[in-house]
């Protein structure tokens, strides 16, 4: 039974070469995964290897010509820190490999004691290990991303201020190429609010949006772009706008939805987050990450539209 179907990218970062021939013999022998390895004999080598090459895990020795004990690993966690690092230590020096781990090392491995059934198991367990933590830091992120915007939402009443803080923000969590979010006026038109980056507010025949627009008194702009102009995102009959987010020519589309009381939801907009590669999967917690996040955007909708009507109702009361 493999761990993988393809091949673990392996780096050794080992001078010595009887070190070098047991672990290669150690990790082509064991039938948990298939392995590729490529050798640095100095850190140096290690880091040009980790520039220049993709690698799943790093196995290196922290007794190097130069580099040696906890510096040798924070340097290479500077140039790896997305990949899992194999520490090797050997019987007397037991305590830094345990400093290792409390540096961020996913585990150590005594050079005397090397069985292929716990290198395989290291391997395994490391790369397991760092991958929650990536799950992990996202969802942390994900989190502090959605109580800024939310922050944003209670402090400020200004729509555009929100909307633009929302697709910054969205952009650079995601990073995406492009970020926008159209108010739709009717089935056939409708018109991008704002966009990150904002260079990239064209529409068709390269003509640039203007942000010398007329504001109504919600902030909106009150001219409209027909949506055909608007390519390859065009605005669906509101009919058959989905209530789930759709994938579509690299792009994720999630419709923000207007809830009046005793009414229908209708659409209000989209928001729609654009990456360069077109057939890019999207994972299911960016789906539902902008699902919540649209549900949000249309409350500060909601209360923008509510205290703009309370400003135009004192105005004409005074």
């Amino acid at each position: 039974m493999t761990f993988c179907q393809r091949r673990l990218q392996i780096l050794l970062i080992e001078d010595q070469q009887c070190q070098v021939e047991l672990l290669k013999i150690l990790l082509e022998s064991q039938s948990f995964f298939g392995v590729q390895i490529q050798v640095a004999r100095t850190l140096a080598q290690g880091i040009n290897r980790l520039q220049s090459g993709i690698f799943d895990t790093v196995l290196l020795d922290l007794f190097l010509p130069d580099g040696q004990g906890i510096p040798a690993l924070t340097t290479i966690q500077k140039f790896a820190p997305h990949i899992p690092i194999i520490v090797l230590t050997t019987a007397t020096d037991l305590n830094m490999g345990l400093a290792a781990l409390q540096k961020g090392a996913e585990d150590y491995l005594v050079k005397e004691y090397l069985r292929e059934s716990q290198i395989a198991k290291a391997i395994v367990y490391g790369l397991e290990r760092k991958k929650t933590k990536r799950q992990l830091q996202t969802q942390i992120e994900r989190e502090r991303l959605m109580g800024r915007i939310l922050e944003e939402i209670r402090q400020s009443l200004d729509l555009s201020v929100i909307l633009q803080t929302t697709v910054d923000e969205v952009r650079k969590f995601l990073q995406a190429d492009q970020v926008v979010i159209y108010r739709c006026y009717s089935p056939t038109a409708s018109r991008i609010l704002v966009a990150a980056p904002s260079s990239s507010l064209l529409t068709s025949g390269d003509r640039r949006h203007s942000p010398q627009w007329e504001p109504d008194s919600n902030g909106e702009p009150t001219e409209p772009i027909p949506c055909r102009a608007i390519d390859p995102l065009r605005q669906p009959p509101i009919g058959q706008v989905s209530l789930a987010p759709r994938a579509k020519d690299g792009a994720l589309i999630v419709p923000i939805w207007q809830k009046k009381p005793h009414q229908e939801d209708r659409i209000w907009g989209q928001l729609v987050v654009r990456v360069g590669v077109q057939h890019r999967p999207w994972l299911p917690w960016e789906i539902e990450f902008l699902r919540h996040l649209s549900s949000q955007v249309a409350i500060a909708i909601q209360q923008s539209a509510l205290f703009a009507r309370c400003i135009t109702w004192l105005t004409w009361m005074g």
